[in-house]
């Protein structure tokens, strides 16, 4: 649940502002953070996670590991696994249950290779309405940092902003 303040100052104004526009919204949650964030309940509103390991939300997760599971394993054709293909079929073929939840299926696909897991879910969103199922390709796919706490640090040092204090 957001805060009040966050909902009626920043919230509720963007999504006035973008009205039905496709909006990709990058939330700066840093890796570090064991929270989800801000997600619209709006389907042309896509919001991304581009500082932790898994940048996809909730809501897109759960539906790629609800997607039927054989169509789930032939999108592993569309993506160069190289010779960890059969490792990515395995863990798609697994049925998400209370003891193997959605999260431990997600951290076995990201442990299989997280360019590879990132290609495979945005190979299933261009089976969607989501806005990214709109573009033919995604910058942050390729990225493997996990941005935490002291990286926002050293990065103001840096950079010659400085910790704010």
């Amino acid at each position: 649940m957001s805060r009040w303040c966050t909902k009626k100052l920043k919230l509720e104004p963007f999504e006035k502002y973008v009205g039905d526009d496709l909006v990709v919204s990058y939330v700066g949650i840093r890796g570090d953070e064991d929270r989800e964030g801000y997600i619209s309940k709006r389907t042309n509103i896509q919001s991304i996670f581009p500082y932790r390991q898994n940048i996809w939300s909730e809501d897109v997760v759960s539906k790629f590991f609800n997607f039927e599971i054989d169509r789930a394993v032939a999108l592993t054709d569309n993506v160069d696994l190289g010779n960890r293909k059969s490792r990515f079929i395995d863990t798609l073929a697994k049925q998400v249950t209370p003891r193997y939840n959605q999260q431990s299926k997600l951290s076995e696909l990201f442990a299989s290779g997280v360019k590879e897991t990132n290609y495979l879910i945005f190979e299933f969103l261009k089976t969607t309405t989501y806005p990214l199922a709109q573009e033919s390709d995604f910058p942050l796919l390729e990225n493997e940092d996990v941005i935490v706490r002291d990286d926002v640090f050293r990065i103001l040092e840096e950079s010659g902003v400085g910790v704010p204090a």
